[in-house]
């Protein structure tokens, strides 16, 4: 069985659009099998994904103990593209003021990101996360037509289907 989908991004168009975003939607693992999602800014360079974050966050403390990491880029306006990255977080704990910088500056004069991350390194255990790309899918509306994409059933955390988890009977997604 399978469902209609809209194009993907072909390989130099999603170099270009990882280039070009600076906000993306990190989930990452609560203990409890949730889901936690928040935005960062973050930037792309040599196959990778970089944001800066605080060890006490609930990001932070998540990827700490399941380095499986999700993001989403979109463009929220025409033409709508969206990328789903599944990865692998690495977290960097020194010498990670110049790689926050360059984060920041994607959007921030280098200055004001240099300052603000000071500031941050004298209050908190300031660390960068690397997201290494597992599987990437994407999804290009402004593309015409459609692809058949399989349908694959979703499943949690705990290996329990959606239907399970639920107490229903088990559907596809």
């Amino acid at each position: 069985m399978s469902y209609p989908q809209k194009p993907p991004l072909r390989a130099a168009e999603m170099e270009s659009f990882f280039s070009r975003q600076t906000i993306g939607v990190v989930c990452s693992h609560n203990s409890d099998e949730t889901i936690h999602a928040v935005p960062v800014q973050l930037a792309y360079r040599d196959g990778a994904f970089f944001f800066g974050t605080q060890g006490e966050s609930r990001k932070a403390r998540n990827l700490m103990r399941n380095q499986d990491v999700t993001l989403l880029l979109d463009e929220r306006s025409e033409p709508y593209r969206s990328v789903t990255v599944y990865g692998h977080a690495e977290i960097e704990r020194h010498n990670v003021e110049d790689t926050r910088v360059w984060v920041l500056s994607t959007t921030t004069p280098v200055h004001v990101a240099r300052d603000f991350v000071r500031r941050m390194d004298k209050e908190f255990d300031s660390l960068v996360v690397r997201v290494w790309p597992k599987k990437v899918v994407s999804v290009d509306y402004s593309k015409t037509g459609f692809i058949e994409q399989p349908r694959e059933r979703q499943w949690v955390a705990s290996g329990r289907s959606v239907g399970e988890r639920h107490g229903t009977k088990e559907r596809t997604l």
